[in-house]
């Protein structure tokens, strides 16, 4: 698949609507609270209501570039090797993109875990904190799941000549 070309899947798109919906909302929330200050009147916790958008967002995001294969690389040292070692280091590199997508989710999950009981709230609007956090919990997961199905999908059809 083409990095560049949109996936029409419906995870994809469910991601970007997520996604979409998250920088939409977080842009209206601080819009009107710009108009709001130069009308001389301030709404209070707007930025505790656009941190959840943006979460929304990021997760979003990661999401579809683990879909697309277009998180950031460089080719500095792999450019002047054999294809075959290439596709070595290209297998090896995704094995380590899923070891630490899925330490974030684990470390992740841990902190959310310990940090239930405590029922964390924002301080001036006292929303819920945990959704957020389960929200990037699941998104790091499922970016690792998507990046292991494509690391054993490359093995099993003998991509990488190991």
């Amino acid at each position: 698949m083409n990095p560049y070309q949109p996936d029409r899947g419906s995870l994809s798109r469910i991601a970007l609507w997520v996604g979409s919906a998250g920088l939409l909302m977080a842009m209206t929330i601080d819009t009107c609270s710009v108009l709001a200050r130069q009308m001389g009147f301030v709404l209070p916790g707007n930025i505790e209501l656009i941190q959840p958008c943006i979460t929304a967002a990021i997760a979003a995001a990661l999401v579809l570039a683990t879909l697309q294969q277009a998180h950031a690389a460089v080719h500095l040292f792999t450019s002047h090797m054999t294809p075959a070692w290439r596709q070595r280091l290209g297998w090896l590199g995704g094995v380590a993109t899923t070891v630490a997508l899925a330490l974030l989710a684990a470390g992740c999950c841990w902190i959310a875990i310990e940090l239930w009981p405590l029922d964390e709230r924002s301080d001036l609007l006292q929303l819920p904190i945990a959704p957020a956090r389960w929200l990037w919990c699941g998104a790091l997961a499922l970016a690792a799941l998507l990046e292991a199905w494509r690391c054993a999908r490359r093995l099993i059809r003998n991509d990488t000549d190991v």
